[in-house]
């Protein structure tokens, strides 16, 4: 005879627990599952996407019905159990009684609801359930968020895909604290912000109005609706009215049993050695090593080691593992990548890695964790091609170094658009320049034989360079590049190391392979320095020869022109 397994809850643990029972001993148990919610059980983490309008209800169910039918689980849906009597193995819904052989708390977590005034005015909604999907979906118009943790930074960002007014509020100094350290808060905080998401920090809630949220300082932010994303705490009403012992969570030990017998929980419900779980990985391995339990074959003891977590925000890559908070004997490795917007800091104690943080590239989010707690060298955990980790046991970083080759007009623009995104803040910028002129205006070139200094040609207005904290290295040729050192060597053998090397180097003037080009008195014209050799030679010279190109367009007939059309490649002067 089956035996009467009942689970209070139909979320992610529990189904993990029918999956595994079913493909362990399957037969073995009639498997009832009763669940408050109206639908059938789907991947809450995914709540984030439907939200955004990136995914539906649908697409995140966790099994198709057809799977329930051939393995006999019963799921209920829609349905609250009322009481639970241990002594007679029985549980109380409004539909009437059940009775249970095995019965298994997976009641999961409730939003956490602060006690701010106007906290239950009916456009206030908890971020939990798909219910609360809905119904934040179906009003339009400005919203904000209270809650900056990983929630609320995902609540954010999926309601600004809708093209509505989105303001995050958050009383902490930076976003997510609990996984991020102030620089990569920060930073988090700027690419929400590029989003259109206004963010505010540090901020005290006086109430939450019909139409706005006020804080404490009389800001007001428009409001249609409020998220709230606050916290969670797990959800132990049922257990406690039921007898079981109770601290912050049902407490089980590591085989997920309570003190009753036939009693179990798992998931964000229950407590083990005075913690709590709120990742859905370790909630579906509890749910493992009951199945396994249950089947009368027990293996290990539930144990966890810590896999981090990961930011559900299309388009930004964040990830976080082990500790985050640093002491004084802890070293701290970073490095940063402005251009890419790539963060990386690991965290060593005692020689080992305790905690990974990564933004923007998270490829190597699963080796990194997996490294946590051993003894690795610093530069063994950064990707030789990434930039370079720098600062160690250091909290401030050492500004990473971006060499810029050339310092023409298309350099100078470079260099303008870099200072225009401060990039100069974040990177030591250093300029090498083959020619003794910084850039100037080479279309315009012509006009300093008619008289135009060198000085009203230049691009670079007024003290550019030492108001920006740029070097410019002037007649400074670069002679070799070692990509696999990250060095550039100039003509004397000096060398500078560079995390980005940007190439501006521009074009050569091409010279007709005829007979007596590199003779004295042939010159090209390309430059300042190839004008101030032509002005000096014709100075003494009568007759000059010059080979020009025409237009494009020109059809090979002759052109005059009192301005200089023409590229002149190579130019002959001779004194008679």
């Amino acid at each position: 005879m089956k035996r009467q397994l009942v689970i209070i809850g139909n979320g992610m643990a529990a189904t993990r627990l029918a999956q595994t029972l079913a493909a362990r001993a399957d037969g073995a148990f009639h498997i009832t599952i009763i669940g408050d919610e109206p639908c059938q059980a789907y991947n809450r983490i995914q709540l984030s996407p439907v939200l955004g309008g990136e995914k539906t209800l649908a697409q995140t169910l966790l099994l198709p019905a057809q799977w329930y039918q051939q393995h006999d689980v019963t799921v209920r849906t829609g349905e609250r159990v009322e009481a639970v009597d241990v002594r007679a193995q029985t549980l109380r819904t409004a539909r009437g009684e059940l009775r249970w052989d095995e019965l298994i708390f997976a009641t999961g977590s409730q939003a956490t609801i602060p006690p701010l005034a106007g906290a239950g005015l009916p456009h206030v909604y908890a971020f939990r359930t798909f219910a609360d999907v809905e119904a934040i979906l179906a009003i339009g118009g400005p919203a904000v968020v209270i809650g900056g943790g990983v929630l609320g930074v995902e609540a954010a960002a999926a309601l600004r895909r809708s093209g509505d007014e989105v303001t995050l509020l958050h009383r902490g100094e930076w976003l997510m604290e609990q996984q991020t350290d102030a620089f990569a808060g920060q930073q988090l905080q700027s690419q929400l912000e590029a989003r259109g998401i206004g963010c505010v920090m540090a901020c005290r809630i006086a109430a939450i109005r019909e139409r706005d949220v006020v804080l404490k300082d009389g800001r007001t932010f428009a409001a249609s609706r409020v998220v709230l994303a606050t916290g969670v705490r797990p959800n132990i009403e049922l257990a406690q009215r039921s007898g079981l012992e109770c601290r912050r969570g049902i407490v089980v030990d590591r085989q997920m049993a309570t003190a009753l017998p036939g009693v179990s929980a798992i998931g964000e419900c229950c407590e083990i050695d005075g913690r709590t779980w709120g990742l859905v990985a370790p909630c579906l391995r509890q749910a493992e090593v009951l199945a396994a339990r249950l089947c009368a074959t027990p293996g290990a003891d539930f144990s966890w080691q810590d896999s981090g977590t990961r930011l559900k925000v299309t388009g930004i890559e964040l990830f976080s593992a082990g500790e985050l908070l640093a002491d004084e004997r802890d070293e701290q490795w970073t490095s940063w990548d402005p251009l890419a917007q790539h963060y990386r800091r690991l965290l060593l104690r005692d020689g080992k890695l305790r905690g990974v943080l990564l933004l923007g590239d998270c490829a190597n989010a699963a080796p990194l964790t997996a490294q946590l707690g051993t003894s690795a060298p610093p530069e063994w955990l950064f990707d030789p091609s990434s930039t370079q980790p720098r600062a160690a046991g250091q909290i401030t970083m050492t500004k990473p170094v971006l060499v810029l080759i050339g310092h023409g007009m298309v350099g100078h623009h470079f260099l303008e658009q870099c200072v225009s995104r401060n990039l100069h803040q974040q990177y030591r910028i250093v300029v090498f320049c083959e020619e003794r002129y910084a850039a100037y205006d080479r279309v315009h070139l012509s006009e300093y034989f008619a008289g135009r200094s060198a000085e009203s040609l230049s691009l670079v207005e007024g003290d550019f360079f030492t108001d920006n904290g740029i070097e410019l290295r002037l007649s400074e040729p670069v002679a070799a590049i070692d990509r696999e050192a990250r060095v550039v060597r100039d003509a004397h053998g000096h060398e500078t190391h560079w995390d980005k090397l940007v190439l501006a180097t521009g074009s050569y003037p091409f010279v007709p392979p005829m007979p007596g080009h590199d003779l004295d008195g042939c010159f090209v014209y390309r430059t300042l320095d190839d004008l101030d050799r032509i002005a000096a030679c014709a100075s003494g010279a009568k007759r000059g020869v010059g080979d020009w190109r025409r237009p494009a367009g020109s059809g090979g007939r002759p052109m005059r022109s009192s301005s200089w059309d023409w590229k002149l490649t190579w130019w002959s002067l001779r004194r008679t």
